[in-house]
């Protein structure tokens, strides 16, 4: 992959800025939510509207990044652990205790209760909503799956094509910026995804998603903090795909909570309390 200097001079500028990275890139969110777009079942999309009002479905993904520096302590000391989980060594998540704190799975039971919950105000359904765009989202982000000793990357230091970043945005939006992706990607990677694909991802179980994250991520580091072109070039493909995963998923989960026909993995998922 080569790479393009007008990218260069953008990932340069975005990816020396002190905010570490929390999640996907803006990129990576808007691809995803219109996947999920194209893809809601009439039923999913009346309600999911109902909710969103004038707002659009990539609105609603971003939401949780960009109130992260709002002052209200639910934004600035708790939905912090809502982004990602923590599984440390060779263990996997089903042998992982959440934290008192929660995380990405707790929160994603949490808000889907709350999603259908009568009793929720329309403002409380809406980041419901958002939050569970932007969990099963960032749940396809290897990094999101931390191991507990970097914070998700974002301390582990690489350099790629002359851009000195992290891991976390190494993978939140370097990778697919260096790779020419931007959110005028969305329409061709939506078409790129097979019919046989979209049977075949539409697993709603988040164990399923942060086993496969957790599986990218072990092999993700590089072997020198100088990331080669071909590490760049191969993990573009391994990215394109999860964000088509995510889009893909986050619109059989949603289908699933409103119109109650679940694809494979949500009995999985209602049998530990995740569904009401």
């Amino acid at each position: 992959m080569s790479l393009n200097p007008c990218a260069f001079l953008f990932a340069l500028a975005l990816f020396c800025l002190p905010t570490p990275a929390h999640s996907w890139g803006r990129t990576g969110h808007v691809i995803s939510a219109h996947i999920t777009d194209a893809r809601l079942t009439p039923q999913g999309r009346e309600a999911i509207y109902s909710i969103l009002g004038s707002r659009t479905l990539a609105q609603a993904a971003l939401h949780p990044d960009e109130m992260r520096g709002d002052p209200e302590p639910f934004w600035r000391r708790i939905a912090p652990a809502y982004h990602y989980v923590t599984v440390r060594g060779d263990s996997d998540y089903d042998a992982t205790r959440p934290p008192a704190k929660g995380d990405a799975v707790t929160a994603l039971r949490l808000f889907s209760h709350r999603l259908l919950d009568e009793s929720s105000t329309h403002e409380e359904k809406f980041v419901a909503l958002s939050f569970i765009i932007h969990i099963v989202e960032d749940l396809h982000q290897p990094l999101h799956v931390g191991n507990g000793l970097d914070r998700g990357g974002n301390d582990y230091q690489v350099s790629a094509s002359g851009v000195n970043t992290n891991m976390h945005a190494l993978w939140d939006e370097v990778i697919l910026t260096l790779g020419g992706i931007g959110e005028g990607s969305a329409d061709e990677l939506n078409n790129a995804i097979t019919e046989a694909q979209a049977r075949e991802w539409s697993v709603v179980d988040p164990t399923v998603w942060i086993a496969e994250s957790l599986s990218i991520r072990r092999g993700a580091y590089p072997v020198s903090h100088r990331v080669r072109e071909d590490y760049l070039r191969d993990n573009l493909k391994v990215g394109l795909t999860r964000i088509q995963q995510a889009g893909i998923r986050t619109a059989a989960y949603l289908n699933c909570l409103f119109d109650q026909r679940c694809a494979p993995g949500m009995e999985a998922l209602r049998g530990k309390g995740g569904h009401p």
